[in-house]
């Protein structure tokens, strides 16, 4: 996995607060719903090396299962093409086995 991001860069700091403490906030979608679209939106525009940074917490908060977002990963190729999904199902075995978790990926 890559290494963590900057905790102290000032610009870093204010973009996550931005994304983090206002838009994830915002009533009209829930959490499960933002954990998807930026998942989708991170994987079909090709910066899927960022990819884990986001499945890794939203398996943490039990947001999304690991089968949850394997059956991601079979819809995402489906629409964002193989190389996309490629990346997040790679992503996904990544950040599985650190975590210790399992999932179906028999289809």
């Amino acid at each position: 996995m890559l290494d963590d991001p900057p905790d102290h860069d000032d610009l870093y700091l204010r973009f996550t607060k931005r994304v983090f403490s206002d838009v994830w906030a915002r009533p009209r979608l829930g959490r499960r719903e933002r954990r998807l679209t930026t998942l989708t939106a991170i994987a079909a525009t090709g910066n899927g090396a960022i990819l884990p940074y986001h499945m890794k917490p939203a398996l943490e908060a039990g947001d999304l299962t690991t089968d949850e977002l394997a059956e991601w990963v079979v819809h995402l190729a489906h629409y964002a093409g193989w190389p996309a999904s490629a990346q997040a199902y790679t992503a996904l075995r990544t950040v599985a086995a650190e975590l210790g978790l399992e999932f179906e990926d028999d289809d």
